[in-house]
């Protein structure tokens, strides 16, 4: 399975950006393929800016994404706070480096809100998935 065949990182080459990582050519990472990856065989002089379904399908449904979500979750304290409205603020302040706005925490204390009632998630999952949206969002997967 690819991404099976590496070992766990040291905490410095795990937070590297990609541009920086090493590359082993038998075993590419499945994330970075789906986001149009050189191919590592031959040099590349020139990249082109491509958006196709499959890149958003691995940002909604990759492993690697929803663990992340998943560390957001925690990394704000998620479950320790008891206000929707504080972990969107929190979330959006982490990710965006910027302050909610009200329609934001209105919105998604709803999402929170009808996920939990109408799909039975746990409030976990539910801010999980929160999480998950705005790691998602264009404002964070674009630069202006």
């Amino acid at each position: 399975q690819p991404g099976s065949g590496w070992g766990r990182s040291s905490e410095e080459d795990e937070n590297r950006r990609s541009v920086y990582i090493h590359v082993k050519r038998s075993l590419l990472t499945p994330l970075l393929s789906a986001f149009d990856l050189p191919e590592p065989d031959r040099s590349c002089e020139a990249r082109f800016t491509t958006l196709q379904p499959g890149q958003a399908l691995a940002l909604l449904n990759g492993d690697f994404i929803h663990q992340q979500a998943s560390r957001l979750a925690a990394a704000i304290e998620a479950d320790t706070i008891q206000d929707d409205g504080e972990i969107v603020r929190r979330a959006i302040r982490t990710v965006l480096a910027r302050e909610a706005t009200a329609s934001e925490i209105a919105e998604a204390v709803e999402l929170m809100s009808e996920l939990r009632e109408l799909h039975k998630l746990s409030r976990r999952n539910s801010i999980d998935l929160f999480c998950l949206t705005v790691l998602n969002w264009n404002e964070f997967a674009f630069l202006d």
